[in-house]
């Protein structure tokens, strides 16, 4: 009798089966709700630099005569 090792075994099979119900019936959000989060809380920030504020000035160091 022949056997067929590429044929996956029945309890891996069912085990595979479970984890894919599983994580189709999680209650995660999906990829749009995030974005759409992200996009909102974005607009919260303003218009301002993360890790900073913005300054439109040039930084100022002891200059040396050219010459």
């Amino acid at each position: 009798m022949a056997t067929d090792y590429d044929e996956l075994r029945s309890d891996v099979k069912e085990s595979q089966d479970n984890s894919l119900e599983q994580a189709q019936s999680a209650n995660a959000p999906d990829a749009r709700s995030v974005v759409q989060e992200l996009d909102e809380a974005d607009g919260l920030d303003g218009a301002g630099v993360p890790g900073g504020e913005f300054v439109a000035e040039e930084p100022r160091s002891p200059g040396h005569p050219a010459g």
